[in-house]
């Protein structure tokens, strides 16, 4: 709506001068100026790769974040780069924990979680692509996928390995 509105007014604004134009020069020159406001709203910033930071007990312990989740491993140290819960999935951006609401439409995973998060300029898809394998008393390891996208849906980050779930 806000696009149209501007465009509106470009265009009757252009028509309303009277600069000795012939009706078919104005018409170009309003359909020129719509079409550079077009472009300008299509263009999107360069893409920025987003490589999340391991997720500490003491990040846990601050958010209170304990109770069942499922969460990405990083494949070089073992720890957690991504969390998913019930409401809410994580991830570390900066120092600081970036919350992401469940998309309660997505598949449902184990332990009430689900495949899909989605934030104010991120998504997060944490998917679990086969079996599990106990390995803990109250852990099961799957492969699994953690996939980031940016506000326009471009792949911004991607790993493949393994998602720990427990309570």
């Amino acid at each position: 709506m806000q696009r149209h509105s501007i465009l509106l007014v470009l265009v009757t604004g252009l028509s309303a001068c009277s600069d000795g134009m012939t009706q078919q020069e104005r018409e170009a020159r309003d359909a020129k100026a719509v079409a550079m406001v077009e472009k300008a709203q299509e263009q999107r910033p360069p893409l920025e790769p987003i490589y999340p930071e391991p997720i500490t007990f003491a990040d846990i312990d601050r958010a209170d974040l304990f109770g069942a989740s499922c969460y990405m491993l990083h494949p070089s140290g073992g720890h957690m780069i991504a969390l998913a819960m019930n409401d809410d999935g994580y991830i570390k951006r900066g120092g600081e924990m970036v919350r992401l609401a469940a998309d309660k439409g997505s598949a449902q995973q184990p332990y009430e979680t689900w495949s899909n998060y989605d934030g104010r300029d991120l998504s997060m898809r944490l998917r679990i692509t086969g079996e599990g394998d106990q390995s803990g008393e109250e852990t099961v390891d799957y492969p699994g996928e953690l996939l980031l996208r940016d506000t326009f849906d471009r792949e911004v980050f991607r790993l493949t390995g393994t998602v720990q779930c427990g309570a």
